[in-house]
């Protein structure tokens, strides 16, 4: 994965919450493996916090 300097972390966290959002729903997964993906998010989303949330 690359990442431009001149990316945002915010742009960064959108579009890892896109194309996430997009991968659970082109695998059909059960609410078993959409539970597991809603904790990983969360993980990411607290170790990684948006400025306005500091």
């Amino acid at each position: 994965m690359g990442l431009k300097p001149s990316t945002s972390l915010s742009d960064l966290r959108r579009d890892i919450k896109n194309n996430s959002s997009k991968f659970v729903n082109d695998k059909n997964w059960g609410k078993r493996q959409i539970s597991m993906a809603r904790r990983i998010w969360c993980f990411f989303l607290y170790t990684f916090p948006s400025k306005s949330s500091l």
